[in-house]
């Protein structure tokens, strides 16, 4: 019941009273007057204990309201106290967690740079039996080549000779 309805409450009160007066006007006017008063009396009794029940109902009610916004509000006091606790739980823990995703974006960089200098060596390794077979390949030209002309030599010079003999004769 809300705080602002006890008056509306005594004005549903106040025509038991007017018919309890009305009743008393049967009577006659000696023992109306002695009647009148105790019916008053009576009256100012009945609506001070009504309005004494609905001011304890009232209290009850807010009483209970209390109660229950107190729990409310300690079940609050506890959620906000685990969300701190959360909340200082991941700024502490966040130095550590980056560090540790660093450490590990650096392990994997540097496994990819290793994967990267084995392909490279693997290449190198390749060429330079490439370029070994090519000065094989090219020394040995430069020997044909050396043999050939040495023999090309041995052929003008034999040319030369039979060119004389040919002449002289």
């Amino acid at each position: 019941m809300p705080h602002g309805s006890i008056a509306p409450d005594v004005v549903k009160i106040a025509p038991q009273l007017d018919s309890a007066d009305s009743s008393s006007d049967a009577h006659d006017q000696d023992s109306s007057t002695l009647h009148d008063s105790d019916l008053e009396t009576d009256a100012q009794q009945h609506a001070g204990r009504t309005i004494a029940q609905l001011f304890a109902h009232k209290a009850a009610t807010a009483l209970s309201d209390r109660s229950k916004d107190e729990g409310k509000a300690k079940e609050l006091d506890k959620f906000a106290e685990e969300l701190r606790k959360n909340a200082t739980t991941l700024v502490q823990s966040a130095p550590a967690e980056a560090e540790e995703a660093a450490r590990n974006a650096a392990t994997a960089a540097v496994k990819r740079a290793i994967a990267k200098v084995q392909d490279l060596e693997k290449l190198a390794s390749k060429e330079e039996k490439k370029a070994k077979k090519k000065r094989r390949e090219a020394k040995e030209a430069m020997r044909q080549a050396l043999v050939a002309q040495a023999n090309m030599s041995r052929l003008f010079g034999q040319l030369g000779n039979v060119s004389s003999d040919i002449h002289n004769n």
